[in-house]
Formats: structure tokens, C-alpha cells, sequence
């Protein structure tokens, strides 16, 4: 890489001018202007690096630009100095980095790590260009959030699941904790969470229809109270779309958790960027999966779900599936089985109708706790007395079982080497967070981005319409906030 500037000896490069806030503006301002004047006489445009040094650099290229001579002029740091020279068109664009939210969402992924070891790896405020069309828009994002002079906002939760989903469970606790420091009530809680249920389109768009009632009927007795934001978890496209019908309806933000894949974000066409998604991409990391399972040699695997209507299960096992088409080995449809996991004797009794000890498998993906909950009932049950942990059980290994979901009984495992890893989702964080953005979009009344190409969109505090906490390797027993008992036997939260 071609080096233009020389630390040691800054002017050695005749095109290099010291422009700083501390030296004296006279002689700061004619540099500017000699270099623009006599060394760069074909520039065009300038740019600089911090806007504290605007109030120097500016006034000397104005002095330069002329009928004949046009030079854009554009700085780093969007800062509340910067609005007015905007907005009369004396510079071009300034680069928002958005420095009250980098501030702002520091200490909530502090705290989810050190409370439970869940953060965010990556979360982009910017850069986000600001324009004389735009500046009105961002001009929000330069003051505080007015927490606590307002009545405690009200959000509203959909969530699907069920008893031995704990990830599902622990997205709710997040909500629930995060929604205390936000003073925000939830209004309605509605979730899947019975030991029966199983996913249905249908039922849950009942759920929409209560949560949303009272915004059609406000004020009506016992209606409850309409909304300003929503949560829901990514059970399959066809819900999230009735939510979007709703949420159009009445412009109300709402936080999706779990990450559609590409192609299903296109067909949800959030037009109005009410949509923002948090949590893992599922079909990512099946197909990451599917990877580790090749990597140890697995070629006949086998992937578990336990409710055919949730995208985020189905999406798992897809992403396994096509991991190995891309390897040349062909997964037949027989190998991606379901089980009744609503009841854990049940699924372990699918499983042992499924797959006899003739079976020729040598992998297991499973794709959720209460999936993992039924392979471990059914596998003691299988050869209790067995000292390996899968023998009998086909070509499986423990280098070849794969858990997707962190559990009490995924975390046992780990920890006497029964599997291999599993893949940890973050679900407090992800309900944690959810709450967190979508308060602040509340607060600031300004829209969540587009894609990272669409430059032009408002965002709350980040750049993109989703953060991606998840997938991380637990190939060890205990993540913070966990601990197994002496006997081995059990695993708590702390």
C-alpha cells in the first residue's frame, strides 16, 4: 500500500497540509489554500477527517472554488455545527458514525456478557451518509433518549415454542429483564409454551388479532391498550407476513427474532422499515453444521425437528442438507425426521421406531433443546448399561452429534463428551436486545435502515435492519451464569 504521509516528517509530500485545531487559523487556512491553489490545481473535491477542523478547512477551499473551479467539500463526524452548512448547501455530505448509540449500546452488551456470557460480536452505527435531503431526518439521532419522562411504553410479545424449548423460554426472560430497565409493559404475552402445542398459522394469527384489537377499537372498555411495538419469533413466513399486515396497518414497529435468509427478507418488501430482526440465521448455521459433520467424517447424517410448520427448525436442517449436496453426497428426504417432542417419552419413542440399531447412520444434527432433550431420553433408554455413549446406535460417534441450542441436558452432555458441541443462540441476549432496539426506535421515532447498501434510510442506533448475536461453539460444559452439580447429573442457572 502506497504511503502518502509520513508521520515523522508530515510535509515532506508537497500535497500534504497540516490542518489542526490548535494551530493558529490564519496559517492553517492560506496552507490549505496554497496547496489547493498551486500543488492540486485539478482537485475537485476534499474531504476531511474530522469536522472539528471544518471551521479552518472550509473557509479556504471557499476561497478557491470559483465560476470555473467547483470543489465538493465533504467531513467525517455528523456533529450539530455541521446541520447548518448542510442545509445551505456549503458542504456535500457529512459520514455519521451515529456516536450517542456506539455510547448507548455499549453497556447493554456489557451487561449481557457478564450477566450470561451473550453479546453482540459486531454492531454497525454507520457509516451512514447525510445529506441536505436527509439532515432534518438524521438531526435525531445527534440528542439523548427521553427515558423517563414519558409513561412506560407499551410492547406486546408472540413467541412460539414449547415446555422443553428453552431457547424460546429465555428469549422471554430477556424481554421480561430488559423491559424492566426500559419501563416498558407488556400488554399482551402470548407464546406457545404449552406442553401440546404445536405451531399453527392460524392460532397465532388469532394472537395478532387480540394484540392488535384495541389499536381498531382505542378506548373501548376492557380492550386493552394498543401497542407502540412488537415482538415475535421467525416461526415461518407465512406469520410473519400476517404480522406485517398489522403492523402496516397501525405503524408500529416490530423486532423479529431469528434472521430470515436473503430471500426471505426480499419477499417481505418492508417498504416502510418497520421490520427489524435480531437473534442467529438458522439455515447459516445448519449449514455450518453440516460442515463439522463432514469435517469428522459423517456421511450418512441424520437431522431432527420437532414442528414441521417453524421456519427456524426446517431452515436447520435445510442448511445441513445442503452443506452435503455441496460436498456431492445426497441426503434423502427419509434422513430429515421428525419427532413429538411436545412430549419428551413421545419423541423418544419416535425416535426408537425410527432408528433401529441396523440403522447405517453415523451423524446426528439436532435442532433444538427439546429435540435434544428426546435424543437423550432416547438413547439411555436404548442401551442404558452401554459405557460408550451411541453404541449400537449405528456409525454414531460423539465427534458426530451435533446440538443446536444451549439446555440443561446439552450443557450434561457436553460435559461428559456425549456430543461435540452445540451451537449456543443467545436467547436472553436476543430477548434482551430485541427490547432494547426497539425501545429506542420508540423513543427517537426514527426508522430502522434498509440493507447496508441503502445509505439513504434512518436507523436507530445501528445500520442494518438486523444484528446477528448467534451462533457460538460451546465445546465446553459450563457458559457463565451456568454450573453442573457434583454428581453430574443436572445443570442450573445461576
Amino acid at each position: 500500500m502506497p504511503t502518502f504521509y509520513d508521520p515523522n516528517n508530515p510535509l515532506s509530500n508537497p500535497n500534504v497540509a497540516l490542518a489542526s485545531s490548535s494551530a493558529p487559523v490564519n496559517l492553517t487556512l492560506t496552507a490549505v489554500q496554497t496547496l489547493l491553489s498551486i500543488n492540486l490545481t485539478t482537485v475537485d473535491s476534499v474531504i476531511i477527517t474530522s469536522s472539528g477542523i471544518i471551521s479552518i478547512t472550509l473557509p479556504a477551499v471557499e476561497k478557491v472554488r470559483s465560476a470555473s473551479r467547483s470543489i465538493a467539500f465533504a467531513t467525517f463526524d455528523f456533529q450539530a455545527n455541521i446541520v447548518p452548512l448542510l442545509t445551505q448547501g456549503n458542504i456535500s455530505f457529512s459520514v455519521h458514525q451515529q456516536q450517542y448509540f456506539q455510547g448507548f449500546y455499549l453497556p447493554m452488551y456489557l451487561y449481557t456478557m457478564l450477566a450470561v456470557n451473550e453479546t453482540s460480536p459486531l454492531t454497525l452505527t454507520g457509516p451512514i451518509l447525510v445529506d441536505n435531503t436527509t439532515v432534518p431526518f438524521w438531526n435525531s439521532t445527534l440528542y439523548e433518549l427521553n427515558l423517563g419522562v414519558h409513561a412506560p411504553r407499551k410492547l406486546a410479545v408472540i413467541l412460539h415454542g414449547s415446555d422443553l424449548d428453552t431457547e424460546m423460554q429465555f428469549v422471554l426472560s430477556g424481554i421480561l429483564e430488559s423491559c424492566a430497565l426500559w419501563s416498558c409493559t407488556i400488554t399482551n404475552n402470548l407464546n406457545g409454551f404449552g406442553s401440546s402445542s404445536q405451531f399453527s398459522v392460524d392460532a397465532f394469527d388469532a394472537y395478532l388479532q387480540v394484540v392488535f384489537a384495541p389499536c381498531a377499537n382505542p378506548g373501548t372498555t376492557g380492550g386493552g391498550a394498543c401497542p407502540e411495538g412488537l415482538i415475535i419469533s421467525r416461526a415461518n413466513e407465512a406469520f410473519v407476513t400476517n404480522a406485517k399486515m398489522y403492523a402496516y396497518m397501525y405503524n408500529i414497529p416490530v423486532v423479529l427474532v431469528g434472521l430470515q435468509t436473503t430471500t426471505a427478507y426480499a419477499a417481505l418488501n418492508d417498504t416502510r422499515n418497520l421490520f427489524f430482526a435480531i437473534g442467529g440465521q438458522d439455515y447459516n448455521i445448519g449449514y455450518e453444521a453440516g460442515q463439522s459433520l463432514l469435517a469428522a467424517n459423517s456421511k450418512s447424517p441424520i437431522c431432527i425437528y420437532y414442528d414441521g410448520s417453524v421456519a427456524e427448525y426446517m431452515d436447520r436442517c435445510q442448511g445441513m442438507v445442503d452443506a452435503y449436496a455441496a460436498a456431492g453426497i445426497t441426503i434423502p428426504g427419509s434422513s430429515v425426521i421428525f419427532v413429538d417432542s411436545a412430549y419428551d417419552l413421545n419423541g423418544a419413542k419416535t425416535l426408537g421406531e425410527t432408528l433401529p440399531s441396523t440403522s447405517k447412520i453415523d451423524g446426528i444434527l439436532s435442532t433444538s433443546p427439546a429435540v435434544s432433550h428426546s435424543l437423550f431420553t432416547w438413547r439411555t433408554s436404548f442401551n442404558p448399561t452401554t459405557s460408550s455413549a451411541w453404541a449400537g446406535i449405528g456409525s454414531v460417534r460423539p465427534e458426530t452429534v451435533i446440538a443446536i441450542g444451549v439446555s440443561p441436558e446439552v450443557v450434561v452432555a457436553v460435559h461428559e463428551k456425549v456430543i461435540a458441541f452445540a451451537y449456543d443462540m443467545y436467547p436472553y441476549a436476543t430477548g434482551f436486545h430485541a427490547v432494547s432496539h426497539l425501545s429506542a426506535r420508540i423513543e427517537t421515532q426514527v426508522r430502522w435502515a434498509g440493507r447496508i447498501e441503502d445509505v439513504g434510510r434512518g436507523v436507530t442506533g445501528i445500520k442494518d435492519p438486523f444484528t446477528q448475536l448467534a451462533p457460538v461453539v460451546r465445546n465446553y460444559s459450563c457458559p457463565r451464569g451456568w454450573f453442573v452439580k457434583p454428581e453430574g447429573t443436572q445443570v442450573r442457572i445461576s
